[in-house]
């Protein structure tokens, strides 16, 4: 896991190079589920998104993405409503 100088966010990578920035806190678990995905389940990860400075929609208060608490994984493929 690559540090990023934002503070505790931190650089992890799918097997594919893509990367995301995280909170330092969850990186290891996230790290190890994609792993997990690509590696046990065979699955194809074409999109990754992870920290974003935003606010949770409908609200003043900022989303778990801007925390880096929170991953979407192929998000841009299945869009859910």
């Amino acid at each position: 896991l690559e540090s990023q100088e934002q503070g505790e966010l931190v650089t992890i990578r799918t097997r594919s190079g893509k990367t995301v920035q995280v909170a330092k806190i969850v990186s290891e678990q996230f790290q190890n589920l994609i792993w997990e995905l690509e590696d046990f389940y065979g699955y194809e990860i074409r999109s990754i998104g992870g920290y974003a400075d935003r606010n949770s929609i409908g609200s003043s208060r900022p989303s778990y993405h801007a925390s880096g608490l929170a991953i979407d994984i192929n998000a841009l493929i299945f869009v859910f409503h």
